[in-house]
């Protein structure tokens, strides 16, 4: 599609009747001059779109501003995002931010596939633990996260504001570590999580058995892929 379709599709959400509430444009060839469009969509008061797909697409950190921007106005009713792309640390700091604004209706967001760093999951924890953070669901599948990264997410994952259900860190470069940090997070009194998802050849037999025995006992589906 391009971003020329881009400007097109976007009059398409603010003007179409009834108005759309899912769009899926993942894999169009899409720039960060598009994110502009789109965000500005998000922005307009006719806009009610609840559920955007847009992973694999072209987009740098300038588009990861402003989809954070969108997500933070009052207008914008966006519920489910899948960005798939290339960012890096600044964008996750980007959306993290987002995700802490009171305004941000964010209940699924999907980031795997980026340049996730240790540093992009402390931001993202951080914003687990604020009250205003509304996600269920998070998918950061194939970053760069290691030991570190996995120790923020377990401490958010018993702070009492989190209200994730479903967490994937599959495909990232986890050791026998974590498999303690998540077991002890999944049976934790104030944990939400219903759902972990992790890659088994990340694991000794001795890390796998940490995190079934805790699936035993909370009942949890912990899914090492």
């Amino acid at each position: 599609m391009g971003d020329l379709g881009a400007n097109e599709v976007k009059k398409f959400i603010v003007n179409r009747e009834p108005k759309v509430k899912k769009l899926d444009l993942a894999r169009t060839n899409l720039t960060d001059n598009a994110a502009k469009d789109f965000a500005a969509a998000l922005e307009h008061s006719n806009c009610k779109l609840e559920t955007l797909y847009l992973s694999h697409n072209n987009f740098t950190d300038n588009a990861a501003k402003d989809f954070p921007a969108a997500l933070e106005h009052s207008n914008c009713k966006l519920e489910t995002l899948y960005l798939s792309n290339k960012f890096t640390d600044n964008a996750a700091k980007d959306f993290a931010a987002a995700l802490e604004h009171s305004n941000c209706k964010l209940e699924t967001l999907d980031l795997s596939y980026n340049n996730f760093t240790n540093n992009a999951a402390k931001d993202f924890a951080a914003a687990l633990e604020h009250s205003n953070c509304k996600l269920e669901t998070l998918h950061l599948s194939n970053n760069n996260f290691t030991d570190n990264a996995a120790k923020y997410f377990a401490a958010a994952l018993e702070h009492s504001n989190c209200k994730l259900e479903t967490l994937d860190l599959s495909n990232n470069n986890f050791t026998d570590n974590p498999a303690k940090d998540f077991a002890a997070a999944l049976e934790h009194s104030n944990r939400k999580l219903k759902e972990l998802w992790l890659s088994k050849e990340n694991f000794t037999k001795e890390g796998r058995r940490y995190l079934t025995d805790a699936k035993k006992q909370i009942n949890r589906r912990v899914f090492l892929l």
